[in-house]
């Protein structure tokens, strides 16, 4: 006598209150967004940056150096532009630095650079060229190599974007701060100085990771968050 197998059959009820297959593309750590938004930079494309410190948004910058190829509207972009994380290194690469001025040195050379003069006023004649929202070519940063300011938006020179010296010095101090915090790594202050200290530094960092990314260095802050 032959022997049949049956084979088994699904429950239809149980089918239907099963729930729908998974999205493939869900659970996969998918940004919902541009990936290039949630590491803190500008959308692709052409569209504009994060606000930074003048209030003004940057445009995206479609150039692999720091150079950036839109008006400067505000002291982010400047600084972005004047590589100051890469100055900033070599600046303190070399012992001889320790303890000295070199980052409000630092700031009256990008401060000259972009249209200001060595007492920290502004030079009336060296005005921006750049048409608002329009992109340049690699030619016109070559030509504008030696005379950054005209980097500025068509018209306009530091004054007119409220860019002070003092602002830019802070500016820099404040990343050359965060770039000191994120290379030791350290956590936060407590031991010997207590709960109190321990707010205070807290406070501090955040503090400070919100200037950065007002700036527009979020990739620097995100390294600041950590510590805090």
């Amino acid at each position: 006598m032959s022997k049949f197998i049956r084979l088994a059959q699904a429950d239809p009820a149980a089918a239907a209150a099963a729930p729908p297959p998974p999205d493939p593309s869900a659970g996969m750590g998918m940004p919902a967004t541009d990936p290039g938004m949630a590491l803190g930079m500008p959308p692709m494309g052409g569209g504009m940056g994060a606000p930074t410190a003048g209030g003004a948004a940057g445009p995206t910058q479609t150039t692999s150096s720091t150079t950036l190829k839109f008006p400067l509207e505000n002291m982010g972009m400047i600084l972005k532009d004047a590589n100051v994380e890469k100055l900033l290194a070599e600046t303190f690469s070399s012992s001889k630095n320790e303890g000295t001025n070199s980052e409000e040195e630092l700031a009256n050379k990008i401060w000259q650079e972009y249209g200001g003069d060595k007492f920290g006023g502004v030079s009336p004649g060296k005005l921006g060229e750049r048409v608002p929202k329009k992109e340049v070519d690699d030619k016109e940063v070559e030509a504008t190599d030696d005379c950054k300011w005209k980097r500025l938006p068509a018209g306009k020179n530091l004054d007119d974007l409220d860019i002070t010296l003092e602002d830019m010095v802070n500016s820099i101090k404040a990343i050359s701060f965060g770039i000191s915090k994120a290379k030791s790594k350290e956590a936060p202050a407590g031991g010997g100085g207590g709960l109190m200290a321990s707010i205070k530094h807290h406070r501090r960092m955040v503090r400070l990771s919100e200037t950065l990314d007002n700036l527009g260095f979020h990739d620097l802050s995100d390294k600041i968050i950590p510590i805090i």
